[in-house]
């Protein structure tokens, strides 16, 4: 009985802890100075369109005043308008090596608490290598590696946030 009761304590400990990293995820909404959520003016003066889709236009980032995350350097930074509102946010750091990757994970852990390493998955339209992700009812977050067959950015490490209300627009505005 004293085990039962010492392992749901630990357990009931450990989901709290989750949570709270989770939470973490809300407070920061988005990264450094990009918030979700956020108007279009606040960067456009360090913005370069590049496309649109869905309704959602797509900035790469070219301020000079962030150069790496995690001590690993930035290749591009993309950010992703829906109706002048900031919807998502892509850090990519183009190929790395994997100890810059582990790295990048291990950090994310230590901020969102920890994920399940998923490998070798395929979507219908990427492949990634590796992806892990943290999710709460308003945010998304992926880290991931393109396989390096990919033809689009092979081996290409990248971290997106994205706004789940947002999202939730987008897919609303298509009925």
């Amino acid at each position: 009985m004293k085990y039962k009761l010492t392992l749901l304590f630990f357990i009931f400990i450990n989901s709290i802890a989750i949570s709270q990293n989770l939470s973490n995820l809300d407070v920061k909404y988005g990264f450094n100075k990009f918030k979700l959520e956020s108007s279009y003016t606040l960067h456009k003066n360090n913005l370069s369109y590049k496309t649109t889709d869905n309704n959602v236009k797509y900035y790469e980032y070219i301020g000079k005043d962030i150069k790496s995350v995690f001590g690993v350097k930035i290749d591009e930074i993309w950010l992703g308008y829906y109706k002048n509102r900031l919807y998502t946010i892509s850090i990519d750091f183009g190929a790395i090596s994997d100890s810059e990757s582990q790295n990048i994970i291990k950090e994310l852990k230590k901020m969102f608490g920890y994920q399940e390493l998923i490998t070798n998955s395929e979507g219908e339209t990427y492949k990634y290598e590796w992806a892990i992700a943290w999710e709460t009812q308003k945010t998304y977050l992926q880290a991931n590696r393109m396989s390096c067959s990919f033809q689009f950015k092979p081996c290409a490490v990248s971290i997106f946030v994205n706004s789940k209300k947002i999202e939730t627009e987008i897919l609303n505005s298509k009925f």
